[in-house]
């Protein structure tokens, strides 16, 4: 990338899939950042979703495309020990890592903020979760029509009338703000690292951002 792209020279690992984790990152890209994907061997589930509920059918899967244009991709094994040799390597050269692996499972892959920060001590890492990090909820797995649309309250407050049945989401339409306020969180610790030379771990999630979403009725 051209050095006039804000984010040139930035690396970034996205170890994340479907929608909202690699937002953050195709933001990245677009601002210039190397950004290198991490999939499974079988690749990341989202990339073989061509059809769906409310979803236009198409050929190609266009939707992958929105969401990871401008990366390169690389297959890795984390659950075996030379694919996590890799990816150590990867991380200790890395400005960025972006996840949304579940908390259970980061522990299982060693892919943890305690496991990758003594790699790097200017590395900023990234968590995108469905519930939060704390609290009985966190380990759970969600979607945006759940946990940002549903758990939140909008699902039925934007119905035309009480006896009306609850709006369903259109898709991906809570996961690409979502996304967008990672994004922010990143370019923040960013700047951080730049007056501290620290790394740091930054985290949203989707109830968080379906909470803001309806602030004004939660603060009521």
């Amino acid at each position: 990338m051209s050095g006039d792209f804000l984010l040139a020279g930035v690396r970034v690992i996205d170890a994340a899939s479907f929608i909202a984790g690699p937002v953050a990152t195709t933001i990245m890209a677009d601002l210039g950042a190397d950004v290198i994907k991490i999939e499974p061997p079988d690749g990341d589930p989202y990339r073989h979703r061509t059809g769906g509920p409310g979803v236009a059918e198409s050929p190609y899967n266009y939707r992958w495309i929105v969401d990871n244009r401008t990366k390169r991709g690389l297959a890795l094994d984390l659950r075996e020990p030379a694919g996590r040799a890799v990816l150590h390597r990867l991380v200790a050269r890395a400005d960025v890592f972006v996840t949304n692996t579940p908390l259970d499972s980061r522990a299982k892959l060693g892919i943890r903020w305690a496991d990758l920060a003594p790699l790097n001590a200017r590395l900023v890492y990234a968590s995108m979760t469905a519930y939060g990090e704390h609290g009985d909820e966190a380990p759970r797995t969600g979607f945006d029509a759940t946990a940002l649309w549903a758990r939140t309250g909008l699902m039925d407050l934007v119905k035309p009338s009480p006896d009306s049945p609850p709006a369903r989401s259109l898709p991906g339409m809570g996961d690409h703000p979502t996304g967008v306020t990672l994004f922010a969180a990143i370019m923040t610790a960013l700047y951080r690292r730049g007056q501290t030379g620290r790394g740091t771990m930054v985290s949203t999630s989707l109830l968080a951002n379906g909470l803001w979403w309806n602030a004004i009725q939660v603060q009521a």
